[in-house]
């Protein structure tokens, strides 16, 4: 049974995700028909139990604490793991800042915890906070990565079509500084000059993304001649022992690449024409996610789909490991848009991944990104580029927001913690609330939600497993015509 640590349960928020908690058996595809354990996190309990008895009554479990205090947070964490796994507690940030207001001439009016506090500092600290307390407790959903730029020098060795005559050469830089990985667009988080990088660069250095750990980059030149046209790096296992990932689902990459398709190789068998393989393209200039299921590796001989009588992949037994880009797709058939010449992936890593809800559901808001918006886009979107919010931007709390979401970003993935991040947009409890909540990206949403709904949207992201490692805004849908609210989570890419 999971444990929901709900942190800023004292505000109409969340006030509205202890109801939904309650509220949620039986209403997440795949889950539990049990309503999850609750506790609900306040500097001042009783006050809280003496506004919502009914909860008390439901068996809500209430808790004195202060989100706002890294000290105090691994305690925090201990009581929702009383009882049960560490990997059962699933936490739930959805505490407001207080925009500040300018004080009457001559009255002393006390700081409360502006957008600073609390949406930039406060989440950065709880991601850390629950990243270094579930290391403590051995509690992982990745394995070691199988490529990074720290391994040894002659971890691969190339493959390339020299083995029939061909003249393609490759390969794979290791202990590639995080600075030598150009990211093509300034618009993208990770660009050096994004405004947030140069704000992290000052105030929080391990942010910024030259401070990341080297990479790995696989590159070379392709070239037709002699037939010729695919470059490989193959990694072998422990001197051909086999390696077993039958404890995960599938790998999960982060690359960044050039907007060629490329494949991943893994083998069961010596023989050298058989190899399971996935076939991806990364956007160009810009780090990006993917996760392959085991179940979604195509078996393969000679570059041909093998016969479907081929037995299916076997993660007991994985040989090795090898990247390709390659004149032939994983149809067989001509790759789309094949091109003879220079080639560039980096890689950041690839981890063997098991599948588990967010260990961390951040309540952000729809509107961070736009402050930043080039008038390109802003011309694209003008409504979603003029409302209110983003024309005021009080105390800058949409920029502490997208801070804040980045720093929690950053720390959860380097520990292996998912993560989920809910954009609401408006929140307006006057809006329509009858139907699902809908699920949208990239920051281009406009509308009104009730807390009633965006509350439910946040219980069932922070209980489905398809949500981790994802961003989305959620907004009343506008007609019927809209799939569930898991299948658009299911759909939604990873950040």
């Amino acid at each position: 049974r999971p444990t929901l640590l709900v942190l800023g349960a004292a505000g109409r928020l969340g006030k509205a995700v202890l109801a939904a908690a309650l509220a949620s058996a039986g209403t997440v595809a795949g889950a539990s028909t049990v309503a999850p354990r609750v506790l609900a996190v306040s500097r001042d309990t009783e006050r809280l139990k003496q506004a919502v008895p009914e909860y008390v009554a439901a068996g809500v479990t209430f808790v004195d604490g202060d989100a706002l205090q890294p000290e105090t947070l691994e305690a925090l964490l201990d009581a929702a793991a009383e009882g049960t796994s560490p990997e059962a507690v699933r936490v739930v940030w959805c505490v407001g800042g207080r925009v500040q207001v300018a004080p009457v001439e001559g009255e002393a009016v006390p700081k409360a915890p502006g957008p600073e506090d609390v949406d930039y500092k406060g989440v950065r600290d709880l991601a850390r906070a629950l990243s270094s307390w579930r290391a403590k407790r051995g509690v992982t959903v990745r394995g070691e990565s199988l490529v990074s730029g720290e391994l040894a020098a002659d971890t691969f060795r190339a493959l390339d079509d020299f083995v029939m005559g061909g003249v393609s050469e490759s390969v794979m830089k290791l202990n590639v500084p995080a600075r030598d990985v150009a990211v093509a667009s300034q618009e993208s988080a990770a660009h050096p000059d994004h405004p947030d990088n140069i704000f992290f660069e000052e105030h929080d250095p391990q942010l910024h993304p030259h401070n990341q750990p080297p990479v790995a980059v696989f590159e070379g030149v392709l070239r037709s001649e002699n037939n010729g046209g695919f470059c490989q790096q193959k990694r072998t296992f422990s001197n051909g022992a086999p390696l077993d990932l039958s404890a995960w689902d599938g790998l999960e990459l982060r690359v960044l690449g050039d907007g060629r398709p490329y494949k991943l190789n893994l083998k069961n068998s010596p023989r050298p024409e058989d190899v399971f393989q996935f076939e991806f393209t990364p956007h160009a200039g810009e780090w990006t996610t993917l996760r392959i299921p085991f179940p979604a590796l195509t078996p393969m001989t000679r570059g041909r789909p093998a016969p479907p009588s081929t037995p299916p992949f076997d993660p007991k037994n994985v040989l090795s490991l090898s990247l390709v880009v390659s004149k032939v797709s994983t149809s067989g058939n001509a790759t789309k848009n094949y091109a003879p010449g220079p080639f560039r992936l980096a890689i950041r890593s690839v981890h063997p991944y098991r599948s588990s809800p967010p260990a961390l559901t951040v309540v952000s808001s729809a509107a961070v990104t736009r402050p930043l918006w080039t008038p390109a886009k802003i011309e694209a979107y003008p409504v979603a580029a003029k409302i209110p919010i983003v024309a005021l931007n009080p105390s800058k709390v949409l920029d502490w927001k997208r801070r804040g979401e980045a720093a929690a970003r950053a720390a959860c993935y380097d520990a292996g913690v998912p993560l989920a991040i809910v954009r609401p947009v408006g929140l307006n409890d006057q809006a329509a609330s009858s139907g699902e909540p809908a699920v949208g990206q990239g920051d281009v949403v406009t509308g009104i939600l009730t807390r009633e709904k965006a509350a439910e949207a946040v219980v069932r992201v922070a209980m489905c497993e398809s949500a981790a490692n994802k961003t989305v805004e959620v907004f009343a849908p506008w007609s019927g015509l809209f799939p569930r609210f898991e299948v658009m989570l299911s759909a939604a890419k990873l950040d």
